[in-house]
C-alpha cells in the first residue's frame, strides 16, 4: 500500500463494505473499485475488526482476473480459513478456476494460497492440483508446487503417498530449470529431516546434475543444493574428490551462508579422500574463507569462530600460521574476544608465543572483568602447554600480580599454583610475592590456592604456621573448597614441621569432626587423624603422594558428537556445540555412512597415538596376604590411595604432569625392622614375578623364561610325503617325482593338545599373590594393572599368559587354488585355519573330471618363510567321478628350515610366490600356491606387560616402521569386550584397553618366528569403522596383519 492509504483504517461497518463492494461488481468493468474495497477489508483485518462475514462476496471477487485483486482476496481467505474451516470449501471451485488459468502467475498463486491455508476439506483438492502443477511445463509453477508438496507434508504425510506426489517430486531434480532443481531440492531435504525412514540418498550422476545447476542458482538455491549434497555416499574415492574440487568455486561467494555450506560439503566429502595430501589441500583451501568472514559483523564473525572452533577440535594444526587474525580488537563485543581467546590458546606454539603472551598481557589490563580472568588463565595454561616459555609466562603473571588490582592478583594466584604443580620446585622464589597479598583474597577459589601453595612449601615459608592459622580465624565460615585445602595444608606442615603445627592440627581436626556438618571434610579429618595417630610415616606417604598429571589441553567434545556436528557446520547446532537433538526434537539424525570409500582417520589432539597416562602404574588397592610392612592390618597400596590433596582445594583441579616414577621413595623415618620387612617384600615379589625380558625376539632379547611351566615350542621331523619321510626340497618346484621314498628314518613328534602340554591353569599362574603395596614393580604384572573391581580404569583388561587358547579362531573362506583345467578334472579350495595352538591346512578337493577316479594322493610343501610342512600323511579316499572330500592337514612348523627371503603373504608385496604346494595322484603331480593368512601363525599365550609394550612402541620401534589403515566393519559388536573376545580368541592379546573420545585397543601379538607386531586398534563408537596403526621390525609382514585384523573384526 502506498503512503495515502491510510484513509482505509478508517472503522467501516461489515453491511457498508458489503454494499459496496456488490455496487463496485456491478458497475466496475476494470476492477479498480473492487481493489479499493478489498483495500479497506484488509485495513480492517490488521486493526482486529472481524470481518468474516464478507467471506461469501469476497470469494466471488477471486474470479476478477485482475492479480492484485486476486492476492488481497487471497490474504483475505488465508486470514479466516484456518478459524472458520466450514467457510473454507466455498473456495475449491474458485481455486480450481484459477489452477486452470493461462497466467502462470495467476496458477502458482492459487497453488501457494491452497498450501498456506491446511484445512482438512481442501487436502484432496491440493493433492490433485499437486500431481497437475509438478508436471507443469512452467518453471515457476513447478517450483511453487515443489515447496507446496511440504507445506502439504506437515499437515497430512499420508496425503503425500494416496498421490504419489514424492515420486513427481523427485522427477523435478531432472528440470533444465536450476530454480525448480533448487526448489525441489530444498522440499526433499525438508521432508528427508522430519522423517528418518525417508530415502533421500544421492547417487553420482544426480549429484553431477545438481552441480551443474548450482552455478545459476539463487544463494538460497545453492546453500539447499550443497545441504543435499550430504545426502550422497561416494562409492570411490575419486568421485568424492571431484565433488570436493566442484564445490571449491562456492568458497569464493559473497554470502556467508554459501561459504559455510560449501565448507561442510568439503569436510564431510574429506571422510571418503583417500590421500592424505588432498585432505590437507581441502583444509588449506577452507582456510582462507573462513578468515575472510572475520571481517564481517559481529554476529558472522562469531558465527564463524565458533566453527573454527570445531574445525581445530579434528585437525589442531588448522590456521596455525594465522593465529594474529584472531588477536581481539578494542571494539569487539565480549563474546566474539572470548571466542578468539580459545582459538588463540588452541593454536599457540612455540613458534608464536612471542607474539601471543604481549597480547594476552594487554587483555588482561581490560576493563571487562571476565574477559581479564580468562586471559590470565590462558597465560598460566600456555606456560603449562609450553614448558619453554613457561619462565615467560610467570615473570608475567607476576606483573600482573603487582598491579594490586584484586580481581587480577586473585584470578593470577589461581593460575600460578596450577603452575607450581606442573613445574615443582621451579618458581618457590615468587612466594613472597604471593603471600603479600593474602588480605586482599576474598574469592574462595583463590583462597584455596594460596593455601594449597603455603602448605605445599611449608618447609620453605618461614611464618607457615602463622599464615594458616590467619586463614583459619573464619575457618567455619569458609566454603567448603577452602575449608578442605586449609585441613591439608596444616597436615602438610604438622608433616613437615611438627613443632610448627602441632598446635593447629588438634584444632582443626576437633573442629572437622565434632562441629562441621559437611561429611567430605569430616570424613577427611577422620582420615587424616587415624593415620597421624596410627603411623605417621604412611600419612606422609599419602598426603606428599604423586598427583594426577596435570594439562593445559582444552576439553574436546566427544568423537561421536564431533563427527554429527561436522555435518551441521553453519547451522545453530554448530554454534552451540551440541547435536540438534539436544534442543530440536524430532529431527532425523545425521551421519557418517559407510562405503567401500570411507576412510577412518583418527583426529585425536595434535595426532598423538598414545598417551603416556594410559599406561599408568595402578596398583590394586587391597593385599589379600594381609601381611605388609605395617603389621597385620589389612594393608593399602599408597600409591593408589594417595589422597589428591590438590583436588580437595580445587574441585576443578587439572591432572599434573610430572615424570615416570621407576621406584618408590622409602621414607626417611622408616624404623630398622620396618625397613627390612620393606627391602624383603621387594624381594620375595620381584622373585615371584615370572616376566619375559624382552618378547620382541630381537637383539638377543628373545629368550623366555619357562618358569611357568610352558612347553618349549615342539621340535618336528622331516616333511611327510606318501607316509613316510622326503627330504626337504631347496629352490623351485622341479619335474622331479619328490614324492619317492626316502633314505631318512622319519623321527615326527607330533604336538600334543595344549590342554595336556600346559596343563590347566587358573588366572594368576605367573602372578604372586603376596604383592608389596609399596612396590612399583607391581604395575608389572597383569593383574595390579587392572582396578579392584577388575571392569573400570586406564587398563580395562588385560589378557592374562594362563588362559587356554580358543578351540577355534577366524578361518577364511576356502578359495580355489587349482581349478579343474589345470588339475585335469581335479579342482582344489583351500584356506589354513588354527585350531588349538596348531596350524591347518583345510582343503575341498573334488573329481569334476570324466569317469576316472582319482586315487594314491600325497601332499608336499615347497620351503616357505616359516617352515611349514604337513606333520601327517594326507589320507584321501579314491574319489569317484562327481565326489568331493574335505580334509584338514595339520601341520608343523620348522623355522629352521624356512626360506627367510620368501614373505609371508607375496600377494600382499608384489612377490610372484605364495605357499607353493605340489600334490601327487593317479593324474602324476599338480603344482598350485594357497594364500597363507597370517594371522595362524600368532601364537598363545604371547603377552607384555604395558611398560615394555609403550617402551617398545616409543623407543625401540622406528616411527618409520608404523603403518596406519582403515576399513570399515561388517561385523556388529555391542560392547568393548566383545572387541577383546573377538582379538583375544584369535591370539591378538591386548595389553591395555582405554575408551575416550574413541575405543582404542593396544595388543601385541607374536608369530612362530619369534617376530612381533604392536598395534594400536581404534574404533569409533558404534564399532563400524576401525583403524589399525601396526609397528615391527618385519614391516614386510604388516601388510598381511593389516589384512588379517580386517578379517577378523569383521568376522
Amino acid at each position: 500500500m502506498s503512503g495515502n492509504d491510510t484513509k482505509y483504517f478508517s472503522k467501516g461497518k461489515v453491511q457498508e463494505l458489503r454494499e459496496e463492494l456488490a455496487a463496485a461488481d456491478r458497475r466496475d468493468t476494470k476492477h479498480t473499485k473492487k481493489r479499493i474495497v478489498l483495500k479497506k477489508i484488509v485495513a480492517n483485518m490488521t486493526m482486529g475488526n472481524d470481518m468474516s462475514p464478507l467471506f461469501a462476496d469476497v470469494v466471488a471477487v477471486m474470479q476478477a482476473p485482475m492479480l492484485e485483486v486476486k492476492k488481497m482476496a487471497y490474504l483475505y481467505i488465508v486470514s479466516y480459513a484456518r478459524a472458520k474451516p466450514d467457510l473454507a470449501k466455498l473456495t475449491i471451485a474458485a481455486f480450481e478456476r484459477d489452477l486452470v488459468d493461462p497466467n502462470p502467475l495467476i496458477r502458482a498463486l492459487a497453488l501457494r494460497t491452497m498450501g498456506y491455508m491446511q484445512v482438512d476439506k481442501l487436502i484432496d483438492a491440493l493433492s490433485t492440483a499437486l500431481v497437475k502443477s509438478l508436471a507443469d511445463r512452467d518453471a515457476y509453477v513447478a517450483k511453487t508446487a515443489a515447496i507446496a508438496v511440504v507445506k502439504l507434508y506437515t499437515h497430512d504425510r499420508f496425503a503425500i503417498d494416496r498421490a504419489s506426489l514424492m515420486d513427481k517430486l523427485r522427477n523435478l531434480l531432472n528440470s533444465d530449470n536450476s530454480m525448480v532443481v533448487a526448489n525441489a531440492v530444498a522440499a526433499l531435504t525438508e521432508i528427508a529431516e522430519r522423517n528418518p525412514g525417508f530415502d533421500m540418498r544421492v547417487d553420482f550422476p544426480l549429484a553431477s546434475r545438481l552441480l551443474t545447476a548450482l552455478n545459476e542458482c539463487s544463494e538460497w538455491g545453492q546453500v539447499y543444493i550443497l545441504e543435499a549434497l550430504l545426502y550422497f555416499v561416494p562409492q570411490e574415492h575419486s568421485d568424492a574428490e571431484s565433488v570436493a574440487e566442484r564445490v571449491v568455486p562456492r568458497l569464493s561467494h559473497s554470502n556467508s551462508a554459501v561459504v559455510l555450506s560449501a565448507i561442510r560439503v568439503i569436510l564431510y566429502m574429506t571422510n571418503y579422500i583417500l590421500k592424505d595430501e588432498s585432505v590437507n589441500s581441502f583444509f588449506r583451501r577452507i582456510g582462507s574463507p573462513l578468515v575472510t568472514l572475520l571481517n564481517n559483523g559481529s554476529e558472522v564473525q562469531f558465527v564463524a569462530l565458533r566453527n573454527i572452533q570445531l574445525i581445530l577440535q579434528r585437525k589442531p594444526d588448522f590456521l596455525k600460521n594465522d593465529i594474529k587474525v584472531f588477536f581481539c580488537k578494542y571494539n569487539d563485543p565480549i563474546y566474539v574476544k572470548i571466542a578468539k581467546l580459545e582459538i588463540i590458546f588452541r593454536l599457540v606454539s612455540d613458534e608464536n608465543i612471542e607474539q601471543v603472551l604481549p597480547e594476552l598481557k594487554e587483555y588482561a589490563t581490560e576493563i571487562d572483568v571476565d574477559f581479564v580472568r580468562k586471559s590470565i588463565r590462558a597465560i598460566g595454561k600456555c606456560a603449562i602447554k609450553i614448558e619453554s616459555s613457561a619462565d615467560r609466562c610467570v615473570r608475567t603473571l607476576v606483573d600482573l600480580i603487582k598491579t594490586k588490582v584484586n580481581y587480577v592478583v586473585q584470578e593470577s594466584i589461581v593460575v600460578i599454583k596450577d603452575i607450581f604443580r606442573r613445574y615443582p620446585n621451579r618458581y618457590e622464589g615468587i612466594i613472597t610475592t604471593l603471600c603479600e597479598n593474602l588480605d586482599s583474597l576474598d574469592e574462595s577459589e583463590a583462597k584455596a590456592s594460596m593455601i594449597w601453595i603455603i602448605g605445599h612449601y611449608s618447609d620453605r615459608i618461614e611464618n607457615a604456621n602463622e599464615l594458616l592459622e590467619h586463614f583459619l580465624e573464619s575457618f567455619k565460615d569458609e566454603t567448603p573448597n577452602v575449608q578442605l585445602a586449609l585441613l591439608t595444608a596444616v597436615v602438610k606442615l604438622f608433616i613437615k614441621r611438627p613443632t610448627k603445627g602441632q598446635e593447629l592440627i588438634p584444632k582443626i581436626l576437633k573442629w572437622c569432626t565434632e562441629d562441621i556438618d559437611n561429611p567430605d571434610l569430616r570424613d577427611r579429618g577422620f582420615i587424616y587423624w587415624r593415620l597421624l595417630s596410627t603411623d605417621p610415616v604412611a600419612a606422609k606417604v599419602i598426603v606428599f603422594g604423586d598427583s594426577p598429571p596435570i594439562s593445559a589441553e582444552m576439553e574436546n567434545l566427544p568423537s561421536q558428537t564431533l563427527e554429527e556436528l561436522f555435518l551441521h557446520i553453519s547451522t545453530l547446532a554448530s554454534i552451540y556445540h551440541k547435536t540438534p537433538g539436544t534442543f530440536i526434537g524430532g529431527l532425523r539424525q545425521k551421519k557418517v555412512d559407510p562405503s567401500p570409500a570411507f576412510v577412518f582417520r583418527d583426529f585425536s589432539a595434535y595426532g598423538k597415538h598414545l598417551d603416556g597416562d594410559v599406561f599408568a602404574r595402578q596398583a590394586p588397592i587391597a593385599n589379600d596376604s594381609m601381611d605388609g610392612m605395617f603389621g597385620d592390618e589389612p594393608q593399602l597400596n599408597l600409591e593408589a590411595l594417595a589422597i589428591n590433596e590438590d583436588a580437595a582445594d580445587d574441585d576443578e583441579a587439572e591432572p599434573e604432569d610430572h615424570p615416570e616414577i621407576s621406584s618408590t621413595p622409602i621414607p626417611e623415618s622408616l624404623g630398622p625392622n620396618q625397613l627390612d620387612m620393606f627391602l624383603n617384600s621387594i624381594t620375595n615379589q620381584t622373585a615371584n614375578l615370572n616376566i619375559k625380558s624382552n618378547p620382541f625376539g630381537f637383539n638377543g632379547l628373545n629368550q623366555e623364561q619357562n618358569g611357568s611351566g610352558f612347553s618349549q615350542q615342539p621340535s618336528f621331523g622331516p616333511i611327510f610325503g606318501r607316509g613316510q619321510n622326503v627330504a626337504g626340497i631347496s629352490g623351485g618346484l622341479v619335474e622331479l617325482d619328490p614324492f619317492g621314498p626316502s633314505k631318512q628314518a622319519a623321527t615326527i613328534t607330533v604336538q600334543q593338545p595344549l590342554s595336556q602340554q600346559y596343563g590347566t591353569l587358573n588366572n594368576t599362574g605367573l602372578i604372586s599373590s603376596s604383592m608389596n603395596p609399596l612396590s612399583l614393580n607391581s604395575a608389572l604384572s597383569p593383574t595390579s594393572l587392572l582396578p579392584p573391581n577388575g571392569n573400570s580404569g586406564l587398563l580395562g583388561a588385560i589378557s592374562s599368559p594362563a588362559l587356554l587358547p580358543p578351540t577355534v579362531s577366524y578361518i577364511p573362506p576356502e578359495s580355489l587354488i587349482l581349478d579343474m583345467q589345470a588339475g585335469k578334472g581335479l579342482e582344489v579350495t583351500g584356506t589354513f585355519s588354527r585350531r588349538s595352538g596348531r596350524v591347518y591346512f583345510e582343503a575341498t578337493l573334488s573329481n569334476k573330471g570324466g569317469l576316472q577316479p582319482l586315487s594314491d594322493f600325497a601332499i608336499l610343501f615347497n620351503r616357505n618363510t616359516f617352515g611349514l610342512s604337513p606333520a601327517e600323511p594326507l589320507n584321501v579316499p579314491t574319489l569317484l567321478a562327481g565326489q568331493s572330500t574335505k580334509k584338514a592337514i595339520a601341520l608343523k612348523i620348522d623355522i629352521a628350515a624356512g626360506q627367510p627371503s620368501n614373505p609371508v603373504n607375496s600377494l600382499y608385496l608384489n612377490f610372484h610366490k605364495d605357499v607353493q604346494i605340489a600334490l601327487k595322484c593317479n593324474l602324476g603331480i599338480l603344482y598350485f600356491q594357497a594364500l597363507l593368512p597370517v594371522h595362524v601363525l600368532f601364537l598363545e599365550n604371547s603377552v607384555v606387560d604395558a611398560d615394555t609394550w609403550l617402551r617398545s612402541w616409543s623407543t625401540e620401534l622406528p616411527p618409520s616402521s608404523e603403518s596406519v589403515t582403515n576399513f570399515a566393519i561388517s561385523a556388529r559388536y555391542v560392547s568393548v569386550d566383545d572387541v577383546k573376545t573377538k582379538l583375544f580368541s584369535n591370539n591378538v592379546f591386548t595389553v591395555a584397553q582405554r575408551t575416550t573420545d574413541l575405543h582404542n585397543y593396544f595388543t601385541f601379538v607374536k608369530l612362530a618366528n619369534g617376530l612381533t607386531i604392536l598395534s594400536e586398534i581404534k574404533f569409533d563408537f558404534q564399532f563400524q569403522f576401525c583403524q589399525v596403526s601396526s609397528k615391527s621390525l618385519a614391516t614386510h609382514l604388516i601388510p598381511a596383519f593389516e589384512v588379517a585384523i580386517a578379517g577378523i573384526l569383521s568376522q
